[in-house]
């Protein structure tokens, strides 16, 4: 027999959600567990697993009606350091957070409410994470990298940042280079975690006049001048500032991105978010020698 809904039984039931949801955030950031997209969603499965596990007895009888007040609960905190672009710094992360949440307490609350079959729920909790865990390692990366990378070659439009020293670059004065913009924010921990593969890249072209390479400061970050050039100064890396204008038109809503335009002005790659073990200076030091091998 379950309770009937109550407020007091739905309030119960988003708390926990909450509460998981800020274990994980805490591993987030506590851990960096978020650094390898297959512990991220193995951490959350199990997580969530367990909290549709431990709450699967209150409130309304409706497993899926039960799930989603408890995911309400668990995705406030990530909705809002998406909107804040402290974490989950692109769609598909937060996507993929909320489908795997919900998925797992669904599968809690099945087999908590099977809890009498004992000898059923020891195996089927094990065997549901092995599971998770195994399609993680295998499919993620891939799938991962195919979201967050985009090769093309379409025209960028007009656009205009501010180097450190003040000076307005227009991108007609980048025309015959091949440039690489990656934007960040001082704030933003996959930014970080990036740096040390755009440091290499950098030190790898910096010589070269055909190679323009900018870190470029998201007009929406919020971070002072002084701080960002002193960040960049520390790295050895070229600093500039976004304008509203740019970030809009380069379409920079979530951070770190890394876009690559070639000698005629056209965008050829774009890079959105960062896990460890992305490749991220190989692939961009790919593109980078194809493009000046066509020129």
């Amino acid at each position: 027999m379950h309770s009937r809904i109550t407020w007091k039984s739905v309030v119960l039931d988003a708390l926990i959600g909450f509460a998981a949801s800020c274990i994980a955030v805490g591993g987030m950031f506590g851990f960096g567990l978020d650094r390898d997209p297959r512990i991220f969603v193995a951490g959350t499965a199990i997580l969530f697993l367990l909290a549709g596990v431990a709450h699967h007895g209150t409130g309304p009888e409706n497993p899926l009606f039960k799930g989603l007040i408890i995911g309400a609960g668990a995705w406030i905190p990530a909705i809002v350091l998406d909107a804040s672009g402290l974490g989950f710094t692109h769609a598909w992360i937060l996507g993929l957070y909320i489908c795997v949440s919900l998925a797992f307490i669904e599968l809690g609350i099945w087999i908590g409410r099977r809890a009498p079959e004992w000898n059923q729920a020891f195996w089927k909790t094990p065997a549901a994470v092995a599971v998770v865990v195994i399609l993680a390692a295998a499919f993620l990366p891939n799938q991962i990298c195919a979201i967050s990378r985009v090769e093309l070659n379409r025209p960028t439009p007009s656009f205009n940042f501010s180097g450190s020293d003040g000076h307005t670059i227009h991108s007609r004065e980048l025309r015959g280079k091949v440039v690489v913009l990656g934007f960040w924010a001082t704030w933003c921990a996959p930014c970080r975690r990036e740096m040390p593969e755009l440091i290499d890249f950098y030190a790898r072209y910096r010589s070269n006049p055909r190679v323009s390479f900018w870190m470029v400061n998201a007009s929406w970050s919020k971070d002072s001048p002084e701080k960002a050039k002193l960040l960049m100064k520390e790295l050895n890396l070229p600093c500039a500032f976004s304008s509203y204008r740019t970030d809009l038109s380069i379409r920079v809503s979530s951070i770190p991105k890394v876009v690559v335009i070639d000698q005629n002005g056209s965008y050829r790659l774009i890079r959105t978010g960062y896990f460890e073990g992305d490749n991220l200076g190989k692939d961009l030091s790919e593109i980078v020698d194809r493009l000046l091998r066509a020129s």
